[in-house]
């Protein structure tokens, strides 16, 4: 299973405010726990997505709060959910936090592009009435919502948006 994120460093804390994305929206990340070799196996993996206005992040943890127990609004300019944080990212924490952010998409897509091929083909041969040339091009793109990545695959005029993880069953 892919794990696009990064982990969540101390120095994105300072970084963040600069760019005045002073809210973090932490949430269960499940996708986090695929590096077991890193001693990370028993905690618990979370990822946090960045916001400039408050509106938001609320939006995006209420989304989340009725399934998620860890969903929840850090503001990083209150200095009790600053320690939080840092004491999340604690190497003898609990957790494990990873970053809703991507280095670089044109890699990852390129990365799909070569290790994906075979599932984007059978995801649109299984449920899109597209028909496929062989060695048709097939352009995924990226999008990340709420924390969930989501790929867009684009061909012959024709466009579908799906859950990263459903293209990995394909």
């Amino acid at each position: 299973m892919l794990q696009p994120f990064e982990p969540f460093k101390i120095a994105y804390i300072d970084r963040l405010i600069a760019l005045n994305k002073k809210y973090l929206v932490t949430q269960t990340y499940h996708t986090g726990d695929v590096n077991f070799n890193d001693g990370s196996r028993h905690k618990i993996h979370l990822l946090a997505s960045d916001y400039e206005e408050l509106s938001c992040a609320r939006t995006h943890a209420n989304a989340l709060r009725e399934n998620d127990r860890f969903a929840a609004v850090i503001h990083l300019d209150i200095p009790e959910h600053r320690r939080k944080l840092l004491d999340i990212l604690q190497p003898d924490s609990a957790y494990v936090l990873f970053f809703a952010a991507i280095k670089s998409a044109k890699d990852l897509e390129k990365y799909l592009n070569i290790n994906y091929r075979d599932h984007m083909r059978r995801w649109i041969d299984k449920n899109t009435t597209w028909s496929l040339k062989h060695g048709a091009g097939i352009r995924p793109s990226l999008q990340l919502t709420f924390g969930v990545l989501y790929i867009e695959l684009k061909y012959n005029g024709h466009a579908v948006k799906i859950k990263f993880e459903d293209l990995e069953r394909a």
